[in-house]
């Protein structure tokens, strides 16, 4: 039984959750025919501590190997290039901002992390990419992290009406 709980429409591209050991990916190709692709893509169950440790991609955690798994899956699912981006958003007006070394400045606080990832077609694709596993305190500081950055991303959507600005986390 099929079980559609995530639905990403970027190139005509569709995921569907098919089970907690794969991702089914149907795509059209340019005539226009549906293809399939099986993904291996363990589910959130699975990816413990020690799962990530014992991948090859993993090294110490220091060196952003987690969101570069993470967008190495999505632009292999996509079929798109993710670009890097300094874009963050000021906690204070709300707007995105482009600063890459926030903390050089007096307000430095107020900046909310990077974004991980941006597409841009008609519309704009911000990506957050956070592998957080366990329990403990460096993992708690992440998610309340994380809590506030959602949080500045809806009132930036509500603030402003933005239709076309996808916050994809």
């Amino acid at each position: 039984m099929l079980n559609i709980n995530t639905c990403l429409n970027i190139k005509d591209t569709i995921i569907v959750n098919y089970n907690i050991k794969q991702i089914i990916i149907i795509q059209k190709n340019i005539r226009g025919y549906l293809i399939r692709k099986h993904i291996l893509i363990p589910s959130s169950f699975y990816q413990t501590k020690t799962w990530r440790k014992n991948r090859k991609w993993y090294k110490n955690g220091k060196y952003d190997e987690c969101e570069k798994y993470q967008i190495n899956l999505i632009e292999n699912i996509t079929k798109i290039k993710l670009n890097k981006t300094n874009d963050r958003i000021s906690m204070i007006t709300n707007k995105i901002v482009n600063t890459k070394k926030p903390m050089l400045n007096n307000d430095c606080y107020e900046y909310s992390e990077n974004f991980d990832g941006l597409f841009i077609n008609t519309d704009m694709y911000y990506f957050n990419l956070k592998f957080v596993c366990d329990s403990g305190g460096s993992q708690t500081r992440t998610v309340r992290e994380v809590y506030h950055f959602i949080k500045h991303q809806l009132e930036y959507l509500v603030l402003f009406n933005k239709k076309n600005i996808y916050f994809i986390i």
